[in-house]
């Protein structure tokens, strides 16, 4: 059987909550303090840019803690406007496309000739892309491909992100978008939040995301299902 490491007690939403504000703005003090640093040689830009870096990347967990916690009770703010959704899915492409390159992996994104709008939060929508197109990276080898379908109706608007990647175990399908939950040979340094975040925001515009896989070297397909109008 394929081992799934997960959080055995995961700690409450409210204590999440408070850990988060507190590093916040520990994390904001010192990204201040680092960019105000004077430049003092090549050596003092390499250690600069690699702090920078690991306290952006600090900062990008706490975040995503807050929207776990948010998400789960119903708290999450959304400033829902009329949004094209080729817009979102392009400027999410653009975010992770240096990732995908860096993995060595074709992109390949089918929108219609007419593409569908929607009522949302745009930067909100953009992240839930973000986070799935990155998943994609992590988990697909050199080579691999990764392609977007969207596709709409009256009543909705349906994104699929399916990758060639390692795929998902059937064990852990059930469990794929619970926040700390990670499959096997997953990085060291990741928390196992960006599914479970993509969960939080898809449920907040009141649509609903899966994930389906084969299994292990079958790759993954995530579908997200957006209604075009918000609920009323």
């Amino acid at each position: 059987m394929t081992a799934v490491r997960t959080q055995t007690a995961p700690p409450t939403d409210d204590a999440l909550a408070r850990v988060a504000h507190e590093l916040r703005g520990r994390l904001s003090c010192i990204i201040y303090v680092l960019q105000g640093m004077p430049s003092d040689g090549a050596a003092a830009d390499k250690v600069r840019g690699i702090a920078e870096r690991q306290a952006w990347r600090a900062a990008r967990i706490v975040e995503d803690l807050f929207d776990v916690c948010a998400g789960g009770r119903d708290k999450l703010t959304l400033r829902k406007e009329r949004v094209s959704l080729a817009g979102v899915v392009w400027r999410a492409v653009e975010t992770t496309e240096p990732q995908l390159m860096a993995a060595g992996l074709r992109l390949t994104v089918a929108l219609p000739s007419d593409p569908p709008e929607l009522c949302a939060d745009s930067l909100r929508l953009e992240q839930v892309f973000v986070n799935l197109l990155a998943n994609a990276a992590k988990f697909s080898p050199p080579g691999g491909q990764v392609l977007v379908t969207t596709e709409s109706d009256v009543a909705q608007v349906t994104v699929r992100v399916r990758d060639t990647g390692r795929g998902i175990p059937p064990e852990l399908l059930p469990r794929v978008f619970d926040p700390f939950v990670q499959g096997p040979g997953e990085c060291p340094q990741g928390l196992g939040l960006g599914l479970a975040v993509v969960r939080s925001l898809v449920e907040a515009h009141g649509g609903t995301v899966t994930a389906a896989s084969d299994g292990p070297g079958t790759g993954a397909e995530f579908t997200v299902r957006l209604p075009r109008e918000p609920p009323s």
